[in-house]
């Protein structure tokens, strides 16, 4: 009944607004040569309670989504709406007086825009409520780490190690494990829903490979989680305007002031052109792979043949490229060679390098 009552409201209000609206518009656009004064104005009050019957109904929807959010939120998510509301009636009294000025209307268009401000406001404080709660989340595990500390060199550090956000990549790669373990990842460790509802669909996919990269992914959320490596935070978040989640990731840094864990180059890039710091795990596996000058001599397992001549293939422990010069008759032997050059390319450092010794198979030489 009341819903009906302020649908009448708001429909009486557009007409009496648009009655109010019939001589200016009348005689602005010269319309006494076409048409009847009583036909245009039955036309501007239909239209106007029209209108007013639709801002009705936004209204409405506004204020039932405010009373059941209040109803269910608890005092943090009511003080963060009651901050976004007066947020919006500030904006909305200041943009009321040009409001104000227009003939006919200007009483009732300030209510009206002051009113719509500051449901705006509750919207969007609402929608970004889970940003500010992983953000004040943050900010209290930072201060009580700098707590226990006893000694620091910085007196005026307040905050921890910004958060590491992990992108599905590099938690279905599994390296990230190892590198946590190490220690040169600080902060908390976030895997937003976003990212967990992505893996879970790869899990659950028809093609066989899509399926075992999900799972191998949850397997590694939970191995991460286990072994308490790091303190892993998984905020319920999302960005229903947003549908790719590379999109989602930079948003959600943006918001947090945390930095991309990945190991996807295009992600990689679309982070950094928008001043997103990014840590990419296969620039850390190349900048720490062994470094060798031509002339020093190693030992390896020549595996297959290379891709030109009489080359062969072997490889180093952490996955470098050996190319062996006439190697390819090697194969399967151990063999001692000097390395002539080295070149760093996109997928990772290759040596080159000649055969200086047999280690097994000494017949050949």
């Amino acid at each position: 009944m009341m819903t009906f009552i302020l649908y009448l409201l708001f429909t009486f209000f557009g007409g009496l607004a648009g009655y109010g609206l019939t001589p200016f518009l009348y005689y602005k656009f010269n319309l006494a040569k076409h048409y009847p004064e009583s036909y245009v104005m039955i036309t501007i009050i239909l239209l106007g309670a029209g209108i007013g019957y639709l801002l009705g109904r936004i209204f409405i929807h506004l204020i039932m989504k405010v009373i059941k959010r209040g109803t269910e939120s608890d005092i943090s998510d009511i003080l963060l709406g009651t901050a976004g509301l007066v947020i919006g009636l500030i904006i909305g009294n200041l943009v009321a007086y040009p409001l104000s000025l227009i003939p006919k209307i200007g009483g009732y268009l300030p209510i009206i825009f002051t009113v719509a401000m500051g449901m705006i406001g509750i919207e969007v404080a609402m929608g970004r409520r889970e940003e500010f709660h992983l953000r004040y989340q943050l900010k209290e595990k930072g201060e009580d780490k700098d707590k226990k500390s006893k000694f620091s060199l910085r007196k005026k550090k307040k905050y921890s190690s910004p958060p590491k956000i992990l992108d599905s990549s590099v938690i279905i790669d599994g390296r990230i494990i190892d590198i946590l373990k190490t220690g040169f990842i600080e902060g908390n460790i976030i895997i937003p829903k976003f990212i967990l509802d992505e893996i879970h669909k790869l899990a659950d996919s028809q093609e066989d490979l899509k399926r075992k990269r999900g799972k191998r992914g949850l397997e590694m959320i939970e191995k991460i989680k286990k072994e308490n490596i790091s303190n892993v935070l998984i905020p319920d978040i999302d960005y229903r305007d947003l549908k790719d989640a590379d999109d989602k990731l930079v948003r959600f840094a943006i918001a947090t002031g945390g930095k991309i864990v990945t190991n996807d180059y295009n992600l990689n890039k679309v982070a950094q052109i928008q001043n997103v710091e990014v840590l990419n795990i296969n620039e850390l596996t190349n900048a720490v792979k062994t470094l060798v000058l031509p002339g020093e001599e190693l030992i390896v397992k020549v595996l297959r043949e290379g891709k030109e001549g009489e080359q062969g293939i072997g490889y180093l422990e952490d996955g470098t490229m050996i190319v062996v010069e006439n190697g390819k008759k090697y194969i399967g032997y151990e063999i001692k060679i000097e390395v002539t050059s080295s070149i760093q390319t996109s997928a990772g450092k290759m040596i080159f390098g000649k055969i200086k010794e047999v280690i097994n198979g000494a017949n050949k030489k």
